[in-house]
Protein backbone atom coordinates (compact mmCIF):
# COMPACT_ATOMS: atom_id res chain seq x y z
CA UNK A 1 0.00 0.00 0.00
CA UNK A 2 2.40 2.63 1.12
CA UNK A 3 4.64 2.02 -2.58
CA UNK A 4 1.49 4.00 -3.84
CA UNK A 5 2.59 6.99 -2.06
CA UNK A 6 5.72 6.78 -2.86
CA UNK A 7 5.39 6.49 -6.48
CA UNK A 8 2.66 9.73 -6.27
CA UNK A 9 5.66 11.43 -4.19
CA UNK A 10 8.50 10.32 -6.99
CA UNK A 11 6.34 11.75 -9.79
CA UNK A 12 6.31 15.28 -8.06
CA UNK A 13 10.57 14.51 -7.40
CA UNK A 14 9.81 14.15 -3.82
CA UNK A 15 11.54 11.63 -1.75
CA UNK A 16 10.15 10.44 2.15
CA UNK A 17 10.63 8.61 4.79
CA UNK A 18 9.05 6.60 7.59
CA UNK A 19 9.80 6.54 11.19
CA UNK A 20 8.25 5.37 13.98
CA UNK A 21 7.32 7.69 16.86
CA UNK A 22 9.08 6.28 19.09
CA UNK A 23 12.29 7.14 17.43
CA UNK A 24 11.57 10.68 18.08
CA UNK A 25 11.08 10.51 21.87
CA UNK A 26 14.44 8.20 21.87
CA UNK A 27 16.14 10.94 19.71
CA UNK A 28 15.51 13.55 21.78
CA UNK A 29 13.46 14.87 18.64
CA UNK A 30 10.79 15.98 20.58
CA UNK A 31 11.46 18.73 22.13
CA UNK A 32 14.28 20.64 20.71
CA UNK A 33 17.61 20.68 22.19
CA UNK A 34 19.91 23.56 22.14
CA UNK A 35 23.18 21.47 22.64
CA UNK A 36 24.47 18.17 21.27
CA UNK A 37 27.32 16.68 22.58
CA UNK A 38 30.31 18.34 20.78
CA UNK A 39 28.49 19.96 18.30
CA UNK A 40 28.71 23.38 19.89
CA UNK A 41 26.63 26.44 21.22
CA UNK A 42 23.88 27.37 19.17
CA UNK A 43 23.37 31.24 19.13
CA UNK A 44 20.25 32.62 21.28
CA UNK A 45 19.03 33.92 17.37
CA UNK A 46 18.55 30.31 16.18
CA UNK A 47 17.02 28.62 19.04
CA UNK A 48 13.05 28.95 18.52
CA UNK A 49 10.93 27.64 20.91
CA UNK A 50 9.83 24.17 19.66
CA UNK A 51 7.48 22.75 21.92
CA UNK A 52 5.50 20.01 20.91
CA UNK A 53 2.81 17.67 21.66
CA UNK A 54 2.62 13.89 19.49
CA UNK A 55 -0.67 12.82 18.59
CA UNK A 56 -1.91 9.58 20.75
CA UNK A 57 -3.16 8.62 17.56
CA UNK A 58 0.56 8.95 15.61
CA UNK A 59 2.18 5.57 14.87
CA UNK A 60 4.71 7.55 12.79
CA UNK A 61 5.99 10.29 11.17
CA UNK A 62 6.02 10.58 7.13
CA UNK A 63 9.15 12.86 6.53
CA UNK A 64 9.13 14.26 2.60
CA UNK A 65 12.10 16.12 1.11
CA UNK A 66 10.56 18.47 -1.64
CA UNK A 67 12.86 19.62 -4.29
CA UNK A 68 13.15 23.50 -4.55
CA UNK A 69 15.27 26.31 -6.93
CA UNK A 70 19.13 26.26 -5.15
CA UNK A 71 18.19 30.30 -4.65
CA UNK A 72 16.83 32.70 -7.37
CA UNK A 73 19.14 34.84 -9.18
CA UNK A 74 17.35 38.40 -8.73
CA UNK A 75 18.07 41.45 -10.68
CA UNK A 76 17.42 44.85 -9.33
CA UNK A 77 17.10 47.87 -10.66
CA UNK A 78 17.97 51.37 -9.58
CA UNK A 79 18.97 55.12 -11.34
CA UNK A 80 19.26 53.00 -14.36
CA UNK A 81 21.71 50.45 -13.14
CA UNK A 82 21.30 46.48 -12.61
CA UNK A 83 21.99 44.75 -9.07
CA UNK A 84 21.74 41.35 -8.96
CA UNK A 85 21.70 39.52 -5.60
CA UNK A 86 20.99 35.88 -4.55
CA UNK A 87 17.43 35.24 -3.23
CA UNK A 88 17.03 31.51 -1.33
CA UNK A 89 13.42 30.37 -2.83
CA UNK A 90 10.38 28.92 -0.51
CA UNK A 91 8.37 26.25 -0.12
CA UNK A 92 5.25 27.60 -1.95
CA UNK A 93 1.94 26.39 -0.55
CA UNK A 94 0.20 22.90 -1.34
CA UNK A 95 3.45 20.98 -1.93
CA UNK A 96 2.63 18.68 0.87
CA UNK A 97 -0.93 18.44 0.74
CA UNK A 98 -0.72 14.96 -1.70
CA UNK A 99 0.56 13.49 0.86
CA UNK A 100 -2.10 14.22 3.86
CA UNK A 101 -4.52 13.54 1.43
CA UNK A 102 -3.52 9.91 0.39
CA UNK A 103 -2.94 9.13 4.18
CA UNK A 104 -6.34 10.39 4.84
CA UNK A 105 -7.86 8.65 1.70
CA UNK A 106 -6.84 5.28 2.89
CA UNK A 107 -8.12 5.62 6.31
CA UNK A 108 -4.86 6.59 7.95
CA UNK A 109 -4.35 9.42 10.59
CA UNK A 110 -2.69 12.40 9.20
CA UNK A 111 -1.61 15.50 10.48
CA UNK A 112 0.69 18.05 9.89
CA UNK A 113 3.87 17.36 12.66
CA UNK A 114 4.79 21.08 14.15
CA UNK A 115 8.22 21.95 15.43
CA UNK A 116 9.80 18.70 14.57
CA UNK A 117 13.76 19.14 14.10
CA UNK A 118 13.16 18.35 10.62
CA UNK A 119 17.22 18.43 9.19
CA UNK A 120 18.01 16.13 12.16
CA UNK A 121 14.96 13.57 11.59
CA UNK A 122 16.08 13.43 7.96
CA UNK A 123 19.59 12.29 8.45
CA UNK A 124 18.60 9.90 11.27
CA UNK A 125 16.09 8.59 9.13
CA UNK A 126 18.89 7.79 6.73
CA UNK A 127 16.96 10.37 3.98
CA UNK A 128 20.10 12.67 4.06
CA UNK A 129 23.44 13.44 5.97
CA UNK A 130 25.07 16.33 7.00
CA UNK A 131 27.38 18.80 4.85
CA UNK A 132 30.34 20.27 6.63
CA UNK A 133 28.32 23.37 6.32
CA UNK A 134 25.44 21.84 8.78
CA UNK A 135 22.83 21.62 6.26
CA UNK A 136 21.63 18.31 4.85
CA UNK A 137 21.70 16.80 1.33
CA UNK A 138 19.12 14.61 -0.01
CA UNK A 139 20.90 11.74 -2.78
CA UNK A 140 19.48 13.00 -6.06
CA UNK A 141 18.20 16.51 -4.45
CA UNK A 142 21.67 17.76 -2.83
CA UNK A 143 20.92 20.83 -0.44
CA UNK A 144 18.11 22.28 -2.84
CA UNK A 145 15.13 20.49 -0.75
CA UNK A 146 12.80 21.44 2.36
CA UNK A 147 11.21 19.65 4.54
CA UNK A 148 7.92 19.09 5.50
CA UNK A 149 6.22 16.33 7.88
CA UNK A 150 3.26 14.19 8.60
CA UNK A 151 2.04 11.94 11.68
CA UNK A 152 0.80 8.96 10.83
CA UNK A 153 -0.79 5.82 11.55
CA UNK A 154 0.77 3.86 9.72
CA UNK A 155 2.86 1.39 11.73
CA UNK A 156 6.60 1.39 10.62
CA UNK A 157 8.16 -1.78 11.79
CA UNK A 158 11.72 -1.23 9.57
CA UNK A 159 13.20 1.68 9.09
CA UNK A 160 16.30 3.05 8.08
CA UNK A 161 17.42 4.57 11.54
CA UNK A 162 20.99 5.58 12.38
CA UNK A 163 23.27 7.91 13.58
CA UNK A 164 24.06 11.54 13.02
CA UNK A 165 26.86 11.50 9.64
CA UNK A 166 28.11 13.77 7.32
CA UNK A 167 27.94 13.24 3.37
CA UNK A 168 31.04 11.21 2.33
CA UNK A 169 32.17 13.62 -0.15
CA UNK A 170 32.63 16.31 2.91
CA UNK A 171 35.96 13.96 3.99
CA UNK A 172 38.06 14.97 1.46
CA UNK A 173 36.29 18.98 0.52
CA UNK A 174 36.37 22.00 2.11
CA UNK A 175 34.53 24.02 -0.37
CA UNK A 176 32.06 25.19 1.80
CA UNK A 177 35.04 25.98 4.23
CA UNK A 178 36.77 28.39 2.35
CA UNK A 179 33.42 29.94 0.54
CA UNK A 180 32.20 31.39 4.17
CA UNK A 181 32.69 34.78 4.12
CA UNK A 182 32.26 35.12 8.01
CA UNK A 183 34.40 31.84 9.08
CA UNK A 184 31.46 30.65 10.43
CA UNK A 185 32.12 26.75 9.05
CA UNK A 186 34.96 25.35 11.00
CA UNK A 187 36.60 22.08 10.59
CA UNK A 188 36.18 20.95 14.61
CA UNK A 189 32.43 20.14 14.73
CA UNK A 190 29.88 19.62 12.81
CA UNK A 191 27.35 22.30 13.87
CA UNK A 192 27.70 25.63 12.31
CA UNK A 193 29.71 28.40 14.19
CA UNK A 194 26.15 30.44 14.51
CA UNK A 195 27.74 33.50 16.53
CA UNK A 196 29.93 34.40 12.95
CA UNK A 197 26.86 32.69 10.54
CA UNK A 198 25.76 36.01 8.18
CA UNK A 199 22.60 34.03 8.02
CA UNK A 200 21.51 34.79 11.25
CA UNK A 201 22.87 38.46 11.12
CA UNK A 202 20.72 39.24 7.87
CA UNK A 203 17.86 38.37 9.61
CA UNK A 204 18.36 40.72 12.10
CA UNK A 205 17.72 44.66 12.10
CA UNK A 206 20.46 44.88 14.41
CA UNK A 207 23.62 46.38 12.81
CA UNK A 208 26.37 44.21 11.01
CA UNK A 209 29.22 44.20 13.14
CA UNK A 210 32.08 45.62 11.96
CA UNK A 211 34.66 42.66 11.27
CA UNK A 212 31.72 41.03 8.25
CA UNK A 213 33.45 42.06 5.33
CA UNK A 214 31.59 44.10 2.27
CA UNK A 215 31.90 41.23 0.37
CA UNK A 216 29.84 39.11 2.11
CA UNK A 217 26.96 40.91 1.23
CA UNK A 218 25.87 39.53 -1.69
CA UNK A 219 22.05 38.17 -0.62
CA UNK A 220 18.65 39.80 0.02
CA UNK A 221 18.20 37.70 2.89
CA UNK A 222 20.27 34.85 4.55
CA UNK A 223 23.46 33.11 2.55
CA UNK A 224 23.75 30.87 0.10
CA UNK A 225 27.47 30.88 -0.25
CA UNK A 226 28.33 27.63 1.22
CA UNK A 227 25.57 25.66 -1.10
CA UNK A 228 26.69 27.33 -4.16
CA UNK A 229 30.13 26.02 -4.39
CA UNK A 230 29.10 22.36 -3.16
CA UNK A 231 30.12 19.64 -5.45
CA UNK A 232 27.38 17.89 -3.99
CA UNK A 233 24.98 20.61 -5.80
CA UNK A 234 26.72 21.04 -8.89
CA UNK A 235 24.94 18.96 -10.91
CA UNK A 236 21.29 19.94 -9.49
CA UNK A 237 22.16 23.58 -9.31
CA UNK A 238 19.31 25.15 -11.59
CA UNK A 239 18.72 28.68 -10.31
CA UNK A 240 15.42 30.61 -10.79
CA UNK A 241 15.41 34.19 -11.97
CA UNK A 242 12.96 37.24 -10.59
CA UNK A 243 13.65 40.89 -12.05
CA UNK A 244 12.53 43.71 -9.80
CA UNK A 245 11.80 46.59 -12.03
CA UNK A 246 12.46 50.67 -10.88
CA UNK A 247 9.42 50.88 -8.99
CA UNK A 248 9.51 47.52 -7.72
CA UNK A 249 12.79 47.98 -6.06
CA UNK A 250 12.03 51.18 -4.85
CA UNK A 251 9.46 49.86 -2.62
CA UNK A 252 11.90 46.97 -1.60
CA UNK A 253 14.06 49.43 -0.39
CA UNK A 254 11.44 51.72 1.16
CA UNK A 255 10.33 48.59 2.83
CA UNK A 256 6.39 48.87 1.44
CA UNK A 257 4.25 46.72 3.15
CA UNK A 258 3.18 43.91 1.48
CA UNK A 259 -0.51 44.22 0.76
CA UNK A 260 0.56 47.11 -0.85
CA UNK A 261 2.31 45.81 -3.75
CA UNK A 262 1.09 44.61 -7.30
CA UNK A 263 -0.56 41.01 -7.57
CA UNK A 264 2.70 40.49 -10.12
CA UNK A 265 4.99 41.73 -7.03
CA UNK A 266 3.26 39.63 -4.76
CA UNK A 267 3.95 36.81 -6.42
CA UNK A 268 7.64 37.39 -6.91
CA UNK A 269 7.96 37.89 -2.86
CA UNK A 270 6.15 34.95 -1.96
CA UNK A 271 8.79 32.84 -4.20
CA UNK A 272 11.23 34.01 -2.17
CA UNK A 273 8.88 33.41 1.48
CA UNK A 274 9.48 37.17 1.97
CA UNK A 275 5.55 37.75 2.59
CA UNK A 276 6.42 38.97 6.39
CA UNK A 277 8.98 41.51 4.68
CA UNK A 278 11.80 40.97 7.55
CA UNK A 279 13.00 45.07 8.39
CA UNK A 280 16.46 43.97 7.70
CA UNK A 281 16.32 43.54 3.91
CA UNK A 282 16.34 46.67 2.88
CA UNK A 283 19.48 47.39 4.72
CA UNK A 284 20.69 44.28 3.70
CA UNK A 285 20.05 45.27 -0.34
CA UNK A 286 21.36 48.77 0.17
CA UNK A 287 24.90 47.16 1.61
CA UNK A 288 25.00 44.64 -1.26
CA UNK A 289 24.67 47.83 -4.02
CA UNK A 290 27.05 49.42 -2.17
CA UNK A 291 29.41 46.85 -2.40
CA UNK A 292 28.38 45.94 -6.49
CA UNK A 293 29.07 50.23 -6.95
CA UNK A 294 32.38 49.86 -5.34
CA UNK A 295 33.27 47.26 -7.42
CA UNK A 296 31.74 48.79 -10.51
CA UNK A 297 34.10 51.86 -9.55
CA UNK A 298 37.67 50.28 -9.00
Amino acid sequence: MISELIKIATERGVKLSLTPVSRLLNAQLVPAITRNGDWGEIHPFFIKRQDCTVPDAARSVLLLAIPLPLYYDCEFHQDGQSYRLYGLSAMQPGMTAFAGEWLRRNGYFAEPAANLRLKRLAVQSGLAAYGRNNITYVAGIGSLVQYAAFYTGLDIQDDGWREVCLADPCADCDACVRSCPTGAIRTDRILIDSYHCYAGMSEDASPFPDWVPKSAHQTICNCVKCQVCCPMNQPLAQPGELTFDEQETALVLNGAPYGDVTDEMAGKIQLLGLERWPASIPRNIRLAFERIDQERSQ
